[in-house]
């Protein structure tokens, strides 16, 4: 039987399967610029440098975007080499 509701993904859900469908990462710095349309998330964390302050978002070819937290980055760097 199926459920009566349908509930949104939590927001670590949604980040990992925009991630994993992601077509490209966008690196916005502020006060410095940004950068679309990289195409992998490594490129996107040499991007960021040395930056405390740099965002980094995924987005799939559709347009739906998440920002990926900054303390996950690790673990969305190893889920980009597995």
């Amino acid at each position: 039987m199926r459920p009566e509701h349908t509930y949104p993904p939590k927001q670590e859900e949604y980040d990992v399967n925009v991630f994993r469908g992601a077509a490209y990462f966008t690196v916005v710095i502020p006060g410095r610029g940004k950068w679309e349309n990289i195409p992998t998330f490594s490129e996107a964390l040499q991007r960021v440098g040395e930056s405390r302050r740099a965002m980094i978002y995924a987005v799939t070819a559709s347009g739906r975007a998440t920002m990926l937290v900054r303390k996950r980055w690790d673990e969305f760097l190893q889920m980009s080499k597995g």
